[in-house]
């Protein structure tokens, strides 16, 4: 069945048309630099926690060492208190120990301040 329509009837719809097409364009544009925002984000997003997981991994190694030298540093004082019988090295060696133990201490008390 056709439809027989007059000039005015097509140009107004062809104008409707136009002004649908203009503004899919314009929502189409707006769509797309939401998207190129949006990739800008993750990608700054992506670089923070790369950075973070880096420095996080320094942390880990620096913390391996730090147990390993209080290991070796508790096993050296007890080696020394266990052949020392003069007083004034056995009080040098404990204030060592208690620097230690301080140090240690802080070490700690820092590892468990760090946020999770």
């Amino acid at each position: 069945m056709w439809v027989w329509m007059n000039q005015a009837d097509i140009d107004t719809i062809n104008k409707k048309l136009d002004a649908i097409l203009t503004q899919l364009g314009v929502d189409h544009r707006l769509l797309q630099a939401v998207k190129t925002e949006e990739d800008q984000i993750m990608s700054a997003l992506t670089d923070q926690l790369d950075a973070l997981e880096k420095n996080t991994k320094a942390i880990d190694d620096s913390e391996d060492a730090a147990e390993a030298a209080f290991t070796r540093l508790a096993a050296m004082i007890a080696d020394l208190k266990a052949g020392v019988t003069d007083p004034a090295v056995l009080a040098r060696i404990d204030a060592v120990s208690t620097e230690l133990a301080n140090r240690a201490s802080k070490l700690a008390a820092a590892v468990v301040a760090t946020p999770t």
